[in-house]
């Protein structure tokens, strides 16, 4: 590097410095939201449940593992070629097992497998221990009885986390579905509240290193480079604060 280039860095780097911060948090901030997985069963394939047989809706209730933000979730539903209805998909709060008339997000999807991911607009907060349920009926579809217009698939490989349920009367009361020894495939995706301990540790060390080089190579704006320091840390509690709502 020539002299005037690493002179033009020593400059604008204590210049930047908070700028620079700003852009590698946001894009952390980023990967920290996309949402990783965290309840999933998808063991086995021998067992179905009817969507709008003898119920309209059907559910499966689980217990988060992380506290944060449900970013979506994957179902395993297979709708009968004569019919053609966007499969409801809601998150319900659940109360002593079954779920309530609360519903905490909701959205429509035309595809409805365990390979695609069906997101929310809503925040839909989600308690590690805590029990929610995914409920999903087909919109527009004819009232419920006989085969039903497609089937949850599931197996007795059980999910310890709770069980299927089902509503006959528009979600309004609920009851566990007959069938105890089996359970309904599920993915939730969750944006954690904090940061993953290798991720925030990569950060970390990345600020520390900076910080020693520039330090023992007698770098002539290290001193304003510090004087930087408080910006710097405004700006990670910023984030920090944020990612924590």
């Amino acid at each position: 590097m020539t002299a005037s280039f690493m002179s033009r860095l020593k400059t604008s780097l204590p210049r930047y410095g908070t700028a620079l911060a700003a852009l590698l948090l946001l894009c952390v901030g980023r990967s920290f939201g996309d949402g990783v997985v965290d309840q999933s069963f998808t063991t086995g394939n021998n067992a179905i449940v009817f969507i709008n047989g003898c119920c309209a809706f059907i559910g499966q209730t689980y217990t988060a593992g992380l506290t944060g933000t449900l970013a979506g979730v994957s179902v395993d539903v297979v709708e009968f070629p004569s019919s053609n209805f966007p499969l409801d998909v809601q998150i319900r709060s659940v109360v002593i097992g079954l779920p309530t008339a609360g519903i905490l997000g909701e959205t429509t999807a035309t595809v409805f497998t365990l390979s695609d991911f069906i997101s929310f607009s809503q925040t839909i907060p989600q308690v590690a221990g805590d029990q929610y349920a995914i409920v999903v009926d087909f919109v527009g579809a004819p009232p419920q009885g006989g085969g039903g217009q497609g089937y949850w698939i599931g197996s007795t490989s059980l999910y310890p986390g709770r069980m299927p349920v089902l509503s006959s009367d528009g979600g309004i009361s609920w009851s566990a579905t007959g069938f105890g020894d089996t359970d309904s495939h599920f993915i939730t995706y969750v944006s954690a509240t904090v940061p993953e301990p290798g991720s925030a540790l990569l950060l970390v060390l990345g600020a520390a290193i900076v910080g020693i080089a520039l330090r023992h190579s007698g770098f002539a704006g290290y001193k304003e480079f510090g004087e930087n320091a408080w910006s710097i840390a405004f700006v990670v509690m910023v984030f920090f604060a944020r990612r924590c709502k």
